[in-house]
């Protein structure tokens, strides 16, 4: 778990001031979590379930764990992934555009 602090401005302008913690990391906190460089974790974890959208990757630290005790396929095509959240199942389906 990490922690992230949060702060906003409130009517008034009263800065309001939270602790959040949370099990989800960046693509560079996650990297670092599991021991690799940013550029060596974007190649070996392509794969993986990940929160967020396109712009923000978030990793939860159940999958990184598993993914560091090699209980995770690197090969997408072996199996499909359980999201240690919400018990999705991610296959690799790449983007294909149909032609007409």
């Amino acid at each position: 778990m990490r922690k992230v602090e949060v702060s906003r401005k409130e009517g008034g302008g009263k800065i309001r001031e939270k602790t959040i913690v949370t099990p989800w990391r960046r693509v560079e906190e996650a990297a670092a979590y599991c021991g690799l460089s940013l550029t060596a974790f974007t190649e070996r974890a392509q794969h993986l379930p990940y929160g967020g959208d396109r712009t923000i990757k978030l990793y939860h630290t159940d999958t990184l764990a598993a993914f560091i005790g090699g209980n995770l396929p690197e090969d997408p095509y072996i199996m499909g992934l359980i999201h240690p959240v919400t018990g999705e199942i991610h296959t690799y389906k790449p983007w294909r555009r149909e032609k007409a």
